[in-house]
């Protein structure tokens, strides 16, 4: 066997190790669309490309990664014309990013779960995940406000009996997070 063909054996062998762990990594391309509802909470893979579609329109050049709360507000500049950010290229779509954080919310995976199924890095899936998150908040808030008045038709029986006193049903389901080393992000959070 020559070396030519030795070197072709091994790179065909090393396709086909590639293209398996494709198939059992998580990523929006290898998750088949009658499990797309149990990993996102949307019926199906048209539904989610729909969404991240709007969502993309929505974001335009405009989404900065999350820094915490202090940076929000600090405007990066960038060349206009070419709309060009500052600093490296993003290994991610705006789409593979929104089903991560889909993903995440959906299982409840923890960061570090996450980083040996993705194969990103813990800090860069939080980074995403948190920038991920105040950009739906900004954008869909007015989907969830609070009424401010009072419709007694919208309740059930049993909360009736309250009256105008009644202003939110909180759901109480469990949700599992991780605990930030930042004391007083932690003190927020309860």
């Amino acid at each position: 066997m020559t070396r030519e063909q030795f070197l072709e054996k091994e790179l065909k062998s090393t396709t086909l190790l590639l293209e398996e762990y494709k198939q059992r990594s998580l990523s929006l391309s290898s998750i088949k669309d009658k499990h797309f509802q149990k990993f996102t909470n949307l019926p199906n893979r048209k539904v989610f490309e729909s969404v991240a579609n709007y969502m993309k329109q929505r974001a335009g050049n405009r989404i900065r990664p999350w820094r915490g709360p202090q940076s929000t507000f600090k405007h990066t500049p960038f060349n206009e014309k070419s709309m060009n950010k500052p600093g490296p290229r993003k290994k991610l779509s705006f789409e593979e990013e929104f089903f991560i954080t889909l993903v995440k919310l959906k299982t409840g995976m923890r960061d570090v779960e996450l980083e040996h199924h993705l194969g990103l890095a813990a800090g860069t899936i939080s980074q995403m995940f948190s920038t991920q998150i105040n950009f739906l908040h900004n954008e869909l808030r007015l989907l969830f406000e609070m009424a401010d008045s009072y419709n007694q038709e919208g309740y059930a029986a049993c909360f009736q009996k309250y009256g105008s006193r009644l202003k939110i049903i909180v759901d109480c389901t469990e949700l599992e997070v991780q605990h930030s080393s930042n004391l007083r992000a932690r003190k927020s959070l309860y």
